[in-house]
């Protein structure tokens, strides 16, 4: 019989401060959606960018630095890496542990699976990291940036959706419903160029359309403030940030009469906010509280702001990774009681 989760659910945003499987497993499984936990303390190829691109041809940290990509390596290797990638987009079969390298990259991943074919939970969340804040991440060996070369780009966009689509395909083998969040802390970067943004947008567009022909469940998580209007037209099930830097700009944005067709669009077709909470800079904050601010800017909007108010699925703001255990702990305690306080 599987939990059945409680209308407000609670996951993790994926790096913890543990220096083992089982203490992360142990706190993964405590939220009522379990995530993949990332552990970089333990291994640093599991920090979110050296993670996402391993086996990806002319990458490899630990004899070149984390940021730097070999270009030659990549021109000789381009036709195969194609290949594997258009496969995969196109819904053919690929060799898990070869595009992701499961086993070297994800300390918990076979733990992980292991315990999600328990059949006790309906859900799984799994986190990526997203291509553009991986472009913004790179340098070649020469120490500049990757941006303007777009055949790169266009690989690692392929290469990490090609990612995401495995090992989504490979939590929903123990019976889960996937949930992939693409975390694009750099996205806001590009908003000073608005051809690279307009770009980049376009393939992150493309990016969770096939994500969701896969039957994923795809979130994008972008830390603070954004162009909201413009990350919702890309139509993800989940738009996750931290509260306390976005949540009034969101509100303010999104309330503006030229952009509510584009909520109302978004909220009809299933999508759901993720807010990102902190007991520090929230300490009392309810699920009541929320719903009266949606309220306050949408007043004319009942049915949806009671809709989203019912489907929030409430995080920390951040990973935990350089965290002590009690903060963990506390964080843990704190989203469980924001989760159980009833809205009006």
């Amino acid at each position: 019989m599987k939990i059945e989760t409680i209308r407000t659910a609670i996951t993790g945003i994926g790096s913890l401060p543990f220096l083992h499987e089982e203490e992360a497993l142990r706190y993964s499984f405590e939220h009522t959606i379990p995530f993949l936990p990332q552990l970089p303390l333990a291994q640093p190829q599991e920090f979110m960018i050296i993670q996402t691109l391993a086996a990806f041809p002319g990458y490899d940290p630990q004899t070149q630095g984390s940021s730097v990509i070999n270009l030659e390596q990549w021109t000789s290797q381009r036709s195969v890496l194609n290949q594997q990638t258009h496969h995969i987009l196109q819904g053919g079969y690929a060799d898990p542990s070869h595009i992701l390298g499961l086993s070297r990259s994800i300390m918990c991943w076979d733990p992980f699976i292991d315990r999600l074919r328990e059949g006790l939970f309906s859900k799984a969340k799994a986190q990526i990291a997203g291509p553009v804040s991986c472009i913004q991440f790179l340098k070649d060996q020469n120490g500049n940036g990757v941006a303007h070369n777009a055949s790169l780009c266009a690989d690692l966009f392929e290469f990490i959706t090609a990612r995401g689509i495995i090992l989504s395909q490979e939590l929903r083998k123990t019976g889960v419903t996937p949930l992939l969040f693409i975390d694009e802390p750099s996205l806001f970067l590009t908003s000073q160029n608005l051809n690279t943004q307009t770009h980049h947008l376009i393939a992150l567009s493309e990016m969770i359309r096939l994500l969701k022909f896969h039957h994923v469940e795809v979130g994008i998580h972008c830390c603070g403030e954004m162009n909201w209007p413009s990350i919702l037209s890309l139509n993800p099930h989940w738009v996750s940030f931290d509260h306390s830097l976005a949540w009034n700009s969101f509100l303010k944005k999104m309330s503006r009469p030229e952009h509510q067709s584009i909520l109302r669009s978004w909220i009809q077709s299933n999508g759901k906010l993720s807010p990102g909470l902190d007991p520090h800079s929230s300490p009392h904050l309810t699920l009541r509280e929320l719903e009266a601010q949606l309220k306050v800017y949408f007043p004319e909007e009942g049915p949806w702001v009671e809709y989203t108010a019912k489907n929030f699925l409430l995080t920390f703001t951040c990973g935990l990774a350089f965290h002590s255990h009690e903060k963990l702990q506390t964080t843990l305690q704190y989203l469980q009681k924001v989760s159980q306080t009833e809205s009006q």
